[in-house]
């Protein structure tokens, strides 16, 4: 159980503080091409690797992958479930938080779609650990 928190942990952490850096970099990048190509912080493509959103995103893929894996078993068919799983959580926020948040709340929708990827992240390690404690004992 100690190895399995401690990886989690420490993949965890490795993998949000590297999803910080490359959010970073990638906000450097976009900011002569808001202007140019008329794109707001909003837009889709620049909002989800900007801020805190990018990294937790990354975490919660990174747990989710983690989840399945184990409660699959096995390595293709858990990637294919994550990647899918992946992809409906990221339509379904994309398609709630554009209906519910005006354009000029950026701090305040980062904040919020962070925080339920935070939980939901926690959840899923939650799980992991369960999984892995049930088929140890």
């Amino acid at each position: 159980m100690r190895w399995t928190q401690g990886k989690l942990a420490y993949l965890g952490s490795v993998v949000t503080i590297a999803a910080l850096i490359v959010s970073q970099l990638f906000t450097w990048l976009f900011v002569p091409f808001l202007t140019t190509q008329h794109l707001t912080v909003l837009t889709p493509a620049v909002f989800d690797t900007r801020g805190l959103a990018y990294a937790a995103w990354t975490l919660t893929a990174f747990c989710l992958g983690a989840f399945l894996g184990t409660l699959i078993g096995r390595v293709l068919p858990a990637m294919a479930a994550s990647l899918g799983c992946f992809a409906a959580l990221a339509a379904v926020t994309v398609l709630c938080l554009q209906c519910h948040y005006p354009v000029a709340t950026f701090w305040p929708r980062q904040l919020f779609e962070s925080g339920w990827l935070l939980a939901l992240s926690a959840l899923l390690v939650a799980g992991t650990v369960r999984l892995v404690r049930h088929r140890a004992a």
